[in-house]
């Protein structure tokens, strides 16, 4: 997931929205004991070391005091934004061995969570886009401007439904998201695929769906068909 030395993949997030849960919003408390404490949780052993609460929308904020990685629930979703400390390949499979599936089974499933709305992963790169982006820049003011201190470049493109994932009677989507951020200090682009599943009509149980194979995939596609925009080298040239 690392690319060329220019190209460095610094985070995942995975996310998971669902129709609003009043039993799972009852039990927010104890379920983020057991996300800290739990003998079984992939947290255990003081990974989250901050616990907050915001009453407005009765979200648990779980943070990391050593990076920017946090889970955050409330009855309506759950998203777990993992910065990696250790080598991308390493922390997506644990990612996707030990969290996802405690995620789904322990603090979802048990709690009555169902009525899937939407999946998704985001994988992020920091990258050398400046050739690139500077002469998008300079080909929308015809050449007025050619580099900036900050820039922000977003596009969605709506995706075929992988036909494994095809069921007779509805009308899923699959869709990508890309964010290009460059940052003045310290200089670098901050670049997301974010690729998201839409359930229409709505999942009604979590059981009826792979959401590790999901992410396993999405990471297949990543490496396939999105990873090598970002080849400096081929931008350059």
């Amino acid at each position: 997931m690392t690319g060329s030395p220019k190209i460095t993949a610094y985070k995942a997030a995975v996310g998971i929205r669902y129709q609003a849960n009043f039993k799972l919003e009852d039990v927010l408390g104890a379920v983020v004991q057991d996300l800290v404490k739990g003998g079984k949780s992939p947290f255990a052993g003081g990974y989250f070391e901050n616990v907050l609460t915001e009453n407005a929308t009765r979200q648990k904020l779980l943070k990391r005091k050593s990076n920017e990685s946090y889970l955050s629930l409330t009855p309506t979703d759950l998203i777990f934004e993992n910065f990696f400390e250790k080598d991308a390949e390493s922390e997506f499979e644990w990612m996707l061995k030990d969290v996802v599936p405690y995620l789904v089974d322990k603090v979802l499933r048990q709690n009555g969570v169902g009525e899937i709305l939407r999946v998704g992963i985001i994988f992020g790169y920091k990258a050398d886009l400046s050739v690139t982006c500077n002469q998008l820049i300079s080909e929308f003011t015809q050449a007025r401007i050619s580099t900036s201190e900050n820039f922000m470049f977003r596009f969605s493109k709506k995706l075929p439904v992988d036909m494994a994932w095809v069921k007779k009677g509805v009308d899923d989507f699959k869709n990508l998201i890309v964010t290009v951020q460059k940052r003045e200090a310290p200089a670098t682009h901050l670049v997301d695929f974010d690729i998201q599943q839409y359930f229409r009509p709505q999942l009604d149980h979590l059981e009826d769906f792979d959401f590790v194979q999901f992410f396993r995939a999405a990471k297949t596609d990543l490496l396939s068909d999105y990873q090598p925009l970002l080849d400096a080298e081929r931008l350059v040239a």
